[in-house]
């Protein structure tokens, strides 16, 4: 079966293992790919990817929008 996501990664010792692990790394590797290029993204969409893209990097997941990120998250 086709995802129209060719940089899925293949099954294995990293692949996701759920539903949620999937959708967090296509968002956070793949977000370019989940929209047509003349597509315009919406706040929303970006909010997403960004908070994807923070939870990766920091393994902080419960943040909030206006969160610093060396007062309230701990991170420097």
């Amino acid at each position: 079966m086709a995802s129209g996501i060719p940089s899925l990664p293949e099954p294995g010792w990293f692949a996701p293992h759920t539903m949620s692990s999937l959708v967090s790394w296509v968002i956070t590797h793949a977000a370019k790919e989940l929209k047509p290029a003349a597509e315009p993204w919406t706040r929303g969409e970006i909010r997403c990817v960004v908070r994807e893209g923070v939870a990766e990097v920091t393994g902080q997941r419960r943040f909030g929008d206006d969160d610093d990120f060396i007062y309230d998250l701990g991170i420097s």
